[in-house]
């Protein structure tokens, strides 16, 4: 695979995670502004927004992997 499907990956991983954060934001009423206006709370949710997204990243290129690789075994 190329870089740049990787990066896609990992933006489209970004982009579905931001999405939940909203919404679990939203339904338990969480503000933007308690997480904004603490800087040690911005950081640990910096840190696990990443986290979080560079792990959604990997277990799609392991599905991935895995489809190709049974995919490869049935045809031969």
């Amino acid at each position: 695979m190329r870089k740049t499907y990787y990066f896609l990956l990992f933006f489209y991983s970004f982009l579905v995670l931001a999405v939940i954060v909203q919404y679990i934001f939203s339904l338990f009423d969480f503000q933007w502004q308690s997480v904004l206006g603490n800087f040690e709370t911005l950081q640990k949710f910096i840190f696990f927004i990443f986290f979080l997204t560079l792990s959604i990243t990997v277990l799609l290129l392991l599905i991935m992997k895995f489809v190709q690789v049974v995919t490869l075994s049935s045809i031969r």
